[in-house]
Protein backbone atom coordinates (compact mmCIF):
# COMPACT_ATOMS: atom_id res chain seq x y z
CA UNK A 1 0.00 0.00 0.00
CA UNK A 2 1.53 3.60 -0.87
CA UNK A 3 3.23 5.24 2.19
CA UNK A 4 4.42 8.41 0.10
CA UNK A 5 1.00 10.06 0.14
CA UNK A 6 -0.79 12.13 3.33
CA UNK A 7 -4.37 10.42 4.85
CA UNK A 8 -6.20 13.48 6.94
CA UNK A 9 -7.23 11.57 10.55
CA UNK A 10 -10.08 13.25 10.72
CA UNK A 11 -11.20 13.50 6.63
CA UNK A 12 -13.78 11.50 4.80
CA UNK A 13 -12.92 9.85 1.69
CA UNK A 14 -14.68 8.76 -1.30
CA UNK A 15 -13.91 4.86 -2.22
CA UNK A 16 -11.90 6.31 -5.18
CA UNK A 17 -10.27 8.30 -3.03
CA UNK A 18 -9.35 6.62 -0.31
CA UNK A 19 -8.11 3.29 -2.61
CA UNK A 20 -6.10 5.60 -4.73
CA UNK A 21 -4.17 7.29 -1.24
CA UNK A 22 -3.79 3.38 -0.25
CA UNK A 23 -2.26 2.31 -3.93
CA UNK A 24 -4.72 -0.28 -4.35
CA UNK A 25 -7.97 -0.55 -6.81
CA UNK A 26 -11.45 0.18 -5.35
CA UNK A 27 -12.71 -3.28 -5.96
CA UNK A 28 -9.53 -4.51 -2.86
CA UNK A 29 -10.77 -1.73 -1.28
CA UNK A 30 -14.65 -3.16 -1.60
CA UNK A 31 -13.09 -6.90 -0.43
CA UNK A 32 -10.97 -5.51 2.45
CA UNK A 33 -14.38 -4.28 3.75
CA UNK A 34 -16.10 -7.35 3.36
CA UNK A 35 -13.95 -9.21 5.10
CA UNK A 36 -13.30 -6.83 8.06
CA UNK A 37 -10.31 -5.98 7.40
CA UNK A 38 -11.42 -2.03 7.17
CA UNK A 39 -14.26 -0.35 8.53
CA UNK A 40 -16.47 1.80 6.11
CA UNK A 41 -20.05 4.20 5.88
CA UNK A 42 -22.63 4.14 3.80
CA UNK A 43 -24.35 7.35 2.17
CA UNK A 44 -28.29 6.77 2.80
CA UNK A 45 -27.71 6.76 -1.28
CA UNK A 46 -25.67 3.58 -0.07
CA UNK A 47 -22.40 4.71 -1.40
CA UNK A 48 -18.80 3.68 0.67
CA UNK A 49 -17.12 6.23 2.73
CA UNK A 50 -13.84 5.92 4.81
CA UNK A 51 -12.65 7.77 7.13
CA UNK A 52 -9.16 8.67 7.33
CA UNK A 53 -8.58 7.05 10.77
CA UNK A 54 -9.42 3.58 8.97
CA UNK A 55 -7.14 4.43 6.61
CA UNK A 56 -4.25 4.88 7.91
CA UNK A 57 -5.06 2.17 10.53
CA UNK A 58 -4.92 -0.52 7.63
CA UNK A 59 -1.90 1.21 5.91
CA UNK A 60 -0.26 0.49 8.96
CA UNK A 61 -1.43 -3.42 9.37
CA UNK A 62 -0.75 -4.11 6.10
CA UNK A 63 3.40 -2.60 6.57
CA UNK A 64 3.76 -4.99 9.71
CA UNK A 65 6.00 -8.10 9.15
CA UNK A 66 3.80 -10.81 9.25
CA UNK A 67 5.22 -14.47 9.85
CA UNK A 68 5.33 -16.42 6.77
CA UNK A 69 4.13 -19.90 6.77
CA UNK A 70 5.67 -22.61 4.83
CA UNK A 71 3.70 -23.44 1.73
CA UNK A 72 3.75 -27.43 0.93
CA UNK A 73 5.47 -28.41 -2.09
CA UNK A 74 3.94 -27.72 -5.28
CA UNK A 75 3.41 -31.33 -5.91
CA UNK A 76 1.83 -32.66 -3.04
CA UNK A 77 0.68 -35.70 -4.44
CA UNK A 78 4.00 -36.98 -4.79
CA UNK A 79 4.07 -37.71 -1.18
CA UNK A 80 0.81 -38.06 0.36
CA UNK A 81 -0.71 -41.21 -0.13
CA UNK A 82 -4.54 -39.99 0.23
CA UNK A 83 -4.26 -36.69 -2.47
CA UNK A 84 -2.79 -39.70 -4.93
CA UNK A 85 -5.86 -41.57 -4.33
CA UNK A 86 -8.31 -38.32 -4.64
CA UNK A 87 -6.43 -37.59 -7.58
CA UNK A 88 -6.92 -41.07 -9.12
CA UNK A 89 -10.74 -40.75 -8.11
CA UNK A 90 -11.08 -37.48 -9.82
CA UNK A 91 -9.52 -38.92 -12.85
CA UNK A 92 -11.85 -41.70 -12.91
CA UNK A 93 -14.97 -38.96 -12.64
CA UNK A 94 -13.87 -36.70 -15.10
CA UNK A 95 -13.09 -39.72 -17.90
CA UNK A 96 -17.02 -40.34 -17.04
CA UNK A 97 -18.25 -37.02 -17.78
CA UNK A 98 -15.84 -36.32 -20.62
CA UNK A 99 -16.99 -39.82 -22.20
CA UNK A 100 -20.93 -38.67 -21.35
CA UNK A 101 -19.83 -35.64 -23.84
CA UNK A 102 -20.86 -35.74 -27.80
CA UNK A 103 -17.57 -36.94 -29.69
CA UNK A 104 -17.88 -33.25 -31.42
CA UNK A 105 -17.68 -31.25 -28.29
CA UNK A 106 -14.91 -28.28 -28.65
CA UNK A 107 -12.08 -28.95 -26.31
CA UNK A 108 -12.71 -25.84 -24.75
CA UNK A 109 -15.79 -27.09 -23.49
CA UNK A 110 -14.33 -30.16 -22.20
CA UNK A 111 -11.49 -28.20 -19.84
CA UNK A 112 -14.33 -26.29 -18.48
CA UNK A 113 -16.30 -28.96 -17.93
CA UNK A 114 -13.04 -30.89 -16.11
CA UNK A 115 -12.64 -27.36 -13.80
CA UNK A 116 -16.32 -27.75 -12.94
CA UNK A 117 -15.94 -31.14 -11.70
CA UNK A 118 -13.22 -30.93 -10.09
CA UNK A 119 -14.55 -27.73 -8.14
CA UNK A 120 -17.64 -29.39 -7.26
CA UNK A 121 -16.90 -32.63 -6.39
CA UNK A 122 -14.44 -30.11 -3.39
CA UNK A 123 -16.10 -31.87 -0.84
CA UNK A 124 -16.59 -35.15 -1.92
CA UNK A 125 -13.71 -38.13 -2.26
CA UNK A 126 -12.78 -41.59 -2.66
CA UNK A 127 -14.91 -43.29 -0.03
CA UNK A 128 -18.51 -40.72 -1.48
CA UNK A 129 -21.17 -42.76 -2.29
CA UNK A 130 -21.85 -43.04 -5.58
CA UNK A 131 -25.12 -42.11 -5.95
CA UNK A 132 -24.51 -38.57 -4.10
CA UNK A 133 -21.16 -37.88 -6.39
CA UNK A 134 -23.01 -39.39 -9.85
CA UNK A 135 -26.50 -36.40 -10.04
CA UNK A 136 -24.03 -34.02 -9.69
CA UNK A 137 -21.91 -35.20 -12.23
CA UNK A 138 -24.55 -35.55 -14.49
CA UNK A 139 -25.70 -31.92 -14.12
CA UNK A 140 -22.95 -30.39 -15.11
CA UNK A 141 -22.05 -32.68 -18.21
Amino acid sequence: MADDVTIDPDGIYLISAAARLLGVSASTLRDLERRGKIEGTRTPGGQRRFTGSALLQLRAESNRVHPRTPRPAADSTATDPDAKTRQAWLGQVMAQAQRALPADTPAEIRLRLGADVERALGHFGPTSPGDAVEPLVKSLV
